[in-house]
């Protein structure tokens, strides 16, 4: 069962918000889980916004990132795309039971927008041409090249 916020927490709450954001929060409240404090500042309309720690469920955009690009990626790239910690793709990516597993399709590991420069790399040098799309690791580039 969780643990009622009084008046005057409330009002610790808010100065310590105001001052030193979500880690001032966490500090104040040791006792509390980020979800009773991120759950405070949407209920009472805190207005510095929450740095470290978001307060909004997954869209379905985000959700859909993550099903496509973290079992190649990891946790990095879908941080990247979606905005949230690399912990929190992790976690989420954990409770949805999807793996990170590179190359495990026989996809190359490379990003579509790493490809063009490599592309370009590859039509810069002396070296002989390569299909790009094909390599599927740094080490397979390099014995091409």
């Amino acid at each position: 069962m969780s643990l009622p916020w009084s008046g005057s927490d409330i009002v610790k709450a808010k100065a310590a918000y105001e001052r030193a954001g979500i880690r001032g929060l966490r500090a104040e409240f040791p006792y509390r889980s980020d979800g009773s404090l991120c759950g405070l500042v949407q209920r009472c309309g805190f207005k510095k916004p929450v740095k470290g720690m978001r307060c909004t469920d997954w869209t379905e955009k985000e959700l859909a990132i993550l099903k496509k690009l973290f079992p190649k990626f990891g946790p990095d790239e879908v941080s990247k795309r979606t905005g949230r910690t690399p912990k929190a793709v992790a976690q989420k990516a954990k409770i949805l039971e999807i793996k990170h597993e590179p190359s495990a399709d026989g996809e190359p590991v490379f990003r579509d927008d790493n490809l063009a420069i490599i592309q370009t790399v590859v039509s810069a040098s002396k070296c002989k041409p390569i299909e790009v799309n094909a390599v599927r690791s740094v080490f397979e580039l390099a014995e091409a090249l």
